[in-house]
């Protein structure tokens, strides 16, 4: 994410953004504590990806049944 918001910068000329927010994708990949802040936070997302799969599925076989 803020790869993409840094490139978008660039691409518009604002390079000074680009360039604190390329810094600070670099500093969070260095810092040993912020990768497992990651780790973390992705393991949650999948559990909440798969949470919103279920209930769609569950939605539609509910609209299947009737």
């Amino acid at each position: 994410c803020m790869y993409i918001i840094g490139e978008l910068c660039k691409r518009l000329g604002l390079y000074e953004e680009s360039t604190q927010w390329l810094s600070r994708l670099i500093m969070s990949y260095s810092d040993p504590q912020q990768k497992e802040i990651k780790s973390q936070l992705n393991t949650i997302s999948a559990k909440v990806e798969n949470q919103d799969l279920q209930i769609t599925v569950l939605k539609g076989s509910k609209k299947a049944a009737n």
